[in-house]
């Protein structure tokens, strides 16, 4: 999917670019995409699964993935509330 290919490869450049500050030198973007998916992808994978089905997908208002996802999302409030 375009979207998230772009996603990724942003996330990916941002991460390089905090990597390079870091160590104080250029950051091969091999390295960084290795880097960035043993520490940062599990959590934005989930991220963008959910901005791209609840927010962007022109299907989501008819898909049951989407009203899934929706649903859990509000018990998970309910339950940071209670």
């Amino acid at each position: 999917m375009k979207w998230q290919a772009q996603r990724y490869m942003a996330e990916v450049n941002d991460h390089r670019w905090y990597m390079s500050q870091r160590n104080d030198h250029g950051i091969d973007w091999r390295e960084a995409e290795q880097d960035f998916i043993r520490k940062d992808y599990c959590n934005c994978a989930e991220k963008w699964r959910e901005t791209y089905c609840l927010h962007i997908c022109p299907f989501s208002k008819n898909c049951l993935f989407a009203a899934q996802m929706l649903n859990n999302l509000e018990e998970g409030e309910l339950r940071k509330a209670g």
